[in-house]
């Protein structure tokens, strides 16, 4: 590790902590001064890359706003995620919808919108228990972190490989289940969809998630 890695898994390790026994007023400045101070500074290629991205959608406007507002969202919803439990228990995720989510199996065509880690405490409150992929992240801490945060929500997490669809159907099939899986997956460093005006894709999880709702 450099000097910048070893800083950034310091400060993971101390937030993790502190986010998980920290009032929810206190959480609440930590993860805003982390947005607004700490995120930009530690991680500037990613703030490069919002940056070209919102020029691309908006062309010729100032985009100081929204860049603000998204980073601010994602450090948020990176360091509530040793929060989930608490999140969910406090009643503070509601479902409209629910009523749609009785029928089984079902397919739950997720976004990363918001925080999208809140998808799976917030169906499991209206009975269903999901069965989903996940991607291995890069960083060993990270990875564990989420998969103890999701575990008491979700019925099965599966790794992506090529036959991981495979046990996707056999969820469905066999045993009347809920599935989840992302639509915007990054395919040529770009979100696979929604479309925004492109050609609509013609592959990637947009495509399995049609395949498995036919079958």
């Amino acid at each position: 590790m450099n000097a910048r890695q070893l800083v950034i898994a310091a400060l993971d390790r101390s937030l993790v902590r502190i986010m998980a026994h920290a009032s929810n007023a206190a959480a609440d400045r930590l993860a805003a001064f982390v947005g607004q101070r700490l995120g930009p500074r530690l991680y500037p290629r990613a703030v490069a890359n919002l940056r070209l991205a919102l020029e691309r959608l908006q062309p010729g406007q100032d985009t100081q706003a929204l860049r603000a507002a998204n980073i601010d969202n994602v450090a948020r919803s990176m360091m509530e995620v040793a929060r989930l439990g608490r999140i969910q228990a406090e009643g503070r995720i509601r479902v409209h919808g629910a009523e749609h989510l009785a029928a089984r199996p079902v397919v739950v065509a997720a976004l990363h919108l918001g925080n999208w880690e809140t998808i799976a405490p917030a169906m499991w409150q209206s009975g269903v228990a999901l069965t989903g992929i996940y991607e291995s992240l890069p960083d060993a801490f990270r990875a564990r972190q989420a998969l103890r945060a999701r575990a008491p929500f979700c019925h099965r997490a599966i790794a992506g490989s090529p036959a991981a669809t495979r046990w996707l159907v056999r969820a469905l099939e066999d045993e009347k289940g809920a599935v989840l899986m992302y639509m915007d997956e990054l395919r040529g460093g770009a979100p696979n969809a929604p479309a925004f005006g492109r050609p609509l894709a013609t592959g990637g999880n947009i495509k399995t998630i049609a395949r498995l709702a036919q079958r």
